[in-house]
């Protein structure tokens, strides 16, 4: 296993600075023991008779599934033995290891020696004194351990330079987050040790920023969500795009487009991404063309990648791996009425939209030269009858969002899209 860099957990670290946009969950409101919690229990046997148990106790809906912690959670369980022969035992330890597995690299290590039979075996990773019992074990034995699940963690480079970050989610894919327990025994003074390996599942806890007054209300309310115009401080708007092309292949046309993201630009997993867009030309025919709700492409995009630069230009990473986007969700349109009047609706189109977000879509992280990022990008238009004058499938406007596992404070988000419009279109 390579481990070019040292991790240190740090249980009360904050690394807000660096995503600004959403807030860590506070400590003291989080209901973490509130959530039922499932027995989970995984043992090593020998002559089909179980000698060494680990029981957790964890989120999971069932106890067949992984275990599962969430961001400052503790692990709570108990590493059993039970032995037929009187039997040196070293020491027993319990490991908490988070691993990004593109090159082996280990970012967390958190360690518990639950027994040791001499003061030598006392490992300098763990905080506690372990039990001390001298001479030779057997029959049944049991050791409780608690474990915290921390913020982030400090990892220091070949340099020396510190490096923050907060815990990453769980992820499979050709970059994998994997964290796993390990309970760890060595026997008698000839022996290597034997090891119970169980991997879980963990999840940060963040939560966007609370959006503004006007879309709260109308959450409470369930009224029509304010656009740019009415709630200015509860939307992003990007310059105008200039769409240029022919229809119905003869006549040469331009439509100005604008798309405007709701902010913050921060959003929960299972929740939709709110979006308006004002589609404004001379050309009336091309404006009923490219203002048709299934004209539009606004995608969100999950991107992971490797940079070889996060860390000391001596640590062996892997990259600079360029992934290609991965299309999360599709925006679904509808027409809204323009209130400015019928002169405005002569020249320009008005309409309202949503990205559904998936419920497991793992949220933004960042550790060691990994990363995972997410954009709201606008594509070409798809309309009948239109030719773009520049064939090509590249992004009008990106802007990057942030994802995150928890509501913000207030009012639940609304989904506004229409009961007839199909997701699907």
């Amino acid at each position: 296993m390579s481990q070019p860099v040292s991790a240190l957990s740090l249980s009360n670290a904050s690394t807000d600075l660096e995503l600004p946009s959403y807030h860590q969950v506070s400590q003291g409101r989080r209901t973490t023991n509130a959530h039922p919690q499932v027995e989970h229990a995984y043992h090593l046997t020998k002559g089909g008779r179980r000698w060494l148990s680990l029981h957790l106790r964890s989120r999971a809906e069932h106890p067949g599934q992984q275990p599962s912690f969430i961001q400052s959670q503790l692990i709570t369980g108990s590493v059993s033995l039970d032995l037929r022969n009187e039997v040196l035992i070293r020491s027993i330890s319990v490991h908490v290891i988070g691993e990004l597995s593109a090159d082996a690299h280990r970012f967390l290590t958190i360690t518990r020696q639950l027994h040791v039979s001499d003061l030598n075996e006392v490992s300098s990773d763990t905080p506690e004194q372990p039990v001390v019992h001298a001479g030779k074990l057997v029959g049944k034995h049991t050791w409780p351990f608690t474990i915290r699940m921390p913020r982030g963690v400090c990892i220091v480079s070949n340099d020396g330079t510190r490096h923050m970050f907060r815990l990453p989610p769980s992820l499979d894919g050709k970059a994998r987050i994997r964290y796993h327990i390990l309970v760890r025994v060595k026997r008698g003074t000839l022996s290597s040790g034997q090891r119970l390996v169980v991997p879980f599942t963990y999840t940060p806890q963040a939560r966007p920023a609370q959006p503004s007054i006007l879309r709260q209300i109308a959450y409470l309310e369930n009224s029509p969500l304010a656009g740019p115009d009415g709630d200015p401080d509860g939307w992003r708007t990007s310059q105008p795009v200039k769409i240029c092309g022919k229809i119905f292949n003869a006549r040469s046309i331009e439509v100005t487009c604008t798309l405007s993201i709701a902010r913050p630009l921060c959003y929960t997993r299972g929740t939709a991404i709110p979006l308006t867009m004002t589609i404004s030309s001379s050309d009336s025919q091309a404006l009923d063309l490219l203002s048709s709700p299934i004209a539009p492409s606004v995608r969100l995009l999950r991107l992971a990648e490797f940079s070889p630069t996060i860390l000391s230009s001596a640590t062996k990473v892997v990259g600079p791996w360029e992934a290609k986007p991965e299309i999360v969700g599709d925006a679904v349109w509808w027409l809204v009425p323009d209130v400015s009047g019928a002169a405005a609706e002569e020249t320009s189109r008005c309409l309202h939209g949503e990205i559904k977000i998936p419920e497991d879509a793992p949220p933004n992280c960042r550790i060691l030269n990994f990363q995972l990022q997410y954009a709201v990008a606008l594509f070409p238009f798809k309309a009948v009858a239109f030719t773009p004058a520049v064939l090509h499938t590249s992004q009008l406007h990106s802007e990057n969002v942030e994802i995150v596992t928890v509501h913000a404070q207030g009012p639940r988000p609304v989904a506004y899209l229409p009961p007839q419009y199909d997701a699907t279109l």
